[in-house]
């Protein structure tokens, strides 16, 4: 009777065996991975917006300088948005989209 098996104590240490097995794989893995990159807090990068008022002279057509800030105030303004939208700040996202619709409808008027 002394080759009668404990299902219980040999699936208890299949899984121990098993476990030290994964947890040595792991480390062998972890030594090859930059941890510092994955432990220090990174920036959100997006597009940065760009425009008249922040890059190169502006237009000296008053039509035309003014179709252009507007431009850059909406990429701005979807700039915020979107950053807002990525926290779940989704009522103040909103607000700005509202915002966003209206400088919109300055594009279709005239000075």
């Amino acid at each position: 009777m002394s080759n009668i098996i404990n299902l219980a104590e040999y699936k208890q240490q299949k899984e121990k065996t098993e476990l030290n097995d994964i947890n040595e794989m792991l480390k062998e893995v972890m030594k090859d991975i930059d941890m510092t990159s994955i432990t220090t807090p990174q920036p959100i990068t997006t597009q940065i917006p760009s425009g008249t008022f922040m890059f190169g002279p502006p237009s000296h057509d008053p039509v035309q300088r003014k179709q252009e800030n507007i431009m850059t105030c909406l990429d701005g303004l979807l700039f915020i948005s979107m950053l807002l939208t990525q926290e779940s700040e989704i009522e103040l996202a909103n607000k700005v989209d509202n915002l966003i619709v209206s400088v919109e409808k300055l594009l279709d008027t005239p000075i």
